[in-house]
């Protein structure tokens, strides 16, 4: 199914904004010029990631500072991520479908 969220006009100046889609809480963010669309949930601690912040396509978690790699869904290989024990089964991070259609986000779950 397709969901309509926010208009890409808005995600673009926000860079990230958390919805609730079907549910879900998602995290929108913008990047490369295309609207992206993932679980607001570290995988980590269940921490909500919209409240960490989003700079050149990386997002970090604000509890553990955990790295997300936006475009790739995968948490960035570092010696943080080692530390907090996250391996290679825990790296991808739910993500959706999204899409602009007439001016508008849509997430497809």
């Amino acid at each position: 199914m397709e969901y309509s969220t926010i208009s890409a006009e808005s995600l673009k100046q926000k860079q990230k904004t958390r919805v609730v889609v079907n549910g879900r809480n998602l995290l929108l963010l913008w990047l490369n010029d295309q609207p992206h669309a993932i679980l607001d949930k570290c995988p980590h601690m269940g921490s909500p990631l919209s409240t960490g912040s989003f700079q050149d396509g990386i997002l970090k978690c604000k509890d553990h500072l955990l790295e997300i790699d936006i475009a790739k869904k995968q948490i960035v290989d570092s010696p943080k991520s080692r530390f907090l024990m996250m391996g290679e089964f825990d790296s991808s991070i739910r993500s959706y479908e999204a899409f602009v259609k007439d001016g508008i986000v849509i997430v497809k779950m």
